[in-house]
Parts: C-alpha cells; sequence; structure tokens
C-alpha cells in the first residue's frame, strides 16, 4: 500500500488534506499513485519523453527525487471525480471555474506541503512533498 511507503507526518497531512478537499470539491476525492520509487522506477520514468514513447513525466534522475527515499516525504496524487480518474490540470469537479488540481495545491500549501504545481519550468500538478527540513 502506498501510504505505507511515506514518512508518518506525510501520511497524517495526506489525510487532513483529502478531507477538507473532499469538503471543497463536492463528487471529488484524492487517490495517492505512488510514494516510493526504487532507482529503477525513477530511471524508467526519467526514460520516457527521451530514450521511450510518451511525454517527459519528470526531470529528475535516479536518486534526484524525493520519491527515491525511504519511506518517502513525497506522494502523487490523482484527482478522481465521481468514481472517474482526472489527469487533466483543467479539470473541475464542482464547476465552480477553479481546477480540481490548483484547489487541492492551494489546500496542500495551507497545510505545509510542497505542490508541484507551483514549482515554475516543469510544474508537476499531482506532485506533493513535505518541505526540507521537516522530514
Amino acid at each position: 500500500m502506498i501510504l505505507d511507503q511515506l514518512v508518518p507526518a506525510l501520511i497524517l497531512t495526506l489525510l487532513t488534506l483529502t478531507t477538507q478537499f473532499e469538503a471543497a470539491v463536492p463528487g471529488a476525492t484524492l487517490r495517492p499513485i505512488s510514494g516510493h520509487r526504487s532507482h529503477a522506477e525513477q530511471a524508467e520514468l526519467y526514460a520516457q519523453g527521451r530514450t521511450k514513447p510518451g511525454p517527459i513525466v519528470t526531470k529528475a534522475r535516479p536518486g534526484e527525487s524525493n520519491h527515491n527515499r525511504y519511506p518517502s516525504p513525497a506522494v502523487d496524487v490523482v484527482v478522481v471525480c465521481r468514481g472517474v480518474v482526472s489527469w487533466s490540470a483543467r479539470a473541475d469537479c464542482d464547476g465552480d471555474g477553479v481546477s480540481d488540481y490548483l484547489e487541492m495545491g492551494r489546500l496542500a500549501e495551507k497545510l505545509g506541503l510542497v505542490w508541484g504545481g507551483s514549482w515554475k519550468g516543469f510544474p508537476d500538478p499531482p506532485h506533493l512533498e513535505l518541505p526540507a527540513g521537516t522530514r
């Protein structure tokens, strides 16, 4: 299970975030999809869009990602809207004109998490992590 791969402080914050997100975005929830990754798994992701088919999904080489630490201070989540997984950064399950990932990111940052969607140059909306120094 993915939660078993995470730093305990991240588990607690992720559970709080999920509760707050479900209250803010009716019909939606968050599902963790990636916690700890081996260096081999990170190498596969890094190769995507470079030496393997598909879009580039990470700029982190093996050993450069917080996902490579165990337990992991980082987690990737996906928004699930009325039972349907939504990867679109523009998805708006509650129709309020604010994307679900932006709503999640704002809540996550209020809880003290780093949200990958706010990164400059290579935003990563599904990514959340504990800030350095709190791990």
